[in-house]
């Protein structure tokens, strides 16, 4: 039974350029979904996403823990999930770059595991190990 997806990636660059491309409105856009986020204490944002042309859905979330260079929480409500989510983003300075750790987790029993680990799983692995990596890259090379 699925509770939670850990995922840890090691970014060659500094704490403060991954930061800003996981902060950032329009690095988010670039690299997971057009959103109005603002990384603030409380701000309540939305995440577009499209999954039949013409045909849009909203995730609603809400900063929820807020540590600029080292820590984002948010809530993750989206129209599959009964009850809201949280995705954690921590940051790690190391030596050979930023270590960057997302949890998505589950605040409850969900009815649908399999729909769970594809989005856990498959969908935030691309994002992490593809996506993100070439808005570091376009932005800061």
């Amino acid at each position: 039974m699925l509770r939670k997806v850990k995922k840890t990636v090691l970014f060659p660059y500094p704490v403060q350029q991954v930061w800003q491309v996981i902060t950032d409105r329009r690095s988010l856009s670039t690299w997971l979904l057009d959103n109005n986020f603002e990384p603030r204490l409380g701000h309540k944002f939305w995440l577009e996403k499209y999954s039949v042309p013409g045909f849009e859905e909203f995730i609603y979330c809400e900063v929820i823990e807020l540590d600029a260079l080292e820590r984002l929480t948010y809530t993750w409500q989206d129209s599959l999930m009964q009850s809201p989510t949280i995705v954690r983003w921590l940051l790690t300075s190391l030596k050979e770059g930023t270590q960057l750790c997302l949890e998505h987790s589950l605040t409850k029993p969900a009815s649908s595991y399999t729909m769970l680990n594809s989005l856990f799983n498959g969908g935030w692995d691309y994002k992490l190990r593809y996506k993100l990596p070439q808005v570091l890259v376009d932005t800061f090379n």
